[in-house]
């Protein structure tokens, strides 16, 4: 029978890999956060809506270099 303490290091060792993998993966394929900025929280029809996009990467925080176009597709839930 294995005791607990002689199966930690394995597990450790096993989560040790698993997080070296996924900062592999970070740099390789490096994820972008966007954010949206808008003048008003609610429009009318046929008002002119001002926004600001920017888009940022998770990993630095700064303006990203990845991505060049940003597609914002608006929806009017509630209009009638």
């Amino acid at each position: 029978m294995m005791s607990l303490a002689s199966a930690l290091p394995a597990q450790t060792s096993e989560a040790a890999g698993h997080i070296l993998k996924a900062a592999q993966w970070n740099r390789l394929y490096p994820q972008e956060k966007v954010y949206l900025h808008l003048d008003n929280t609610a429009y009318f029809l046929g008002e002119t809506i001002w926004m600001k996009a920017y888009v940022t990467r998770s990993d630095t925080e700064n303006r990203s270099n990845i991505s060049r176009v940003l597609y914002v597709e608006l929806n009017g839930a509630n209009c009638r």
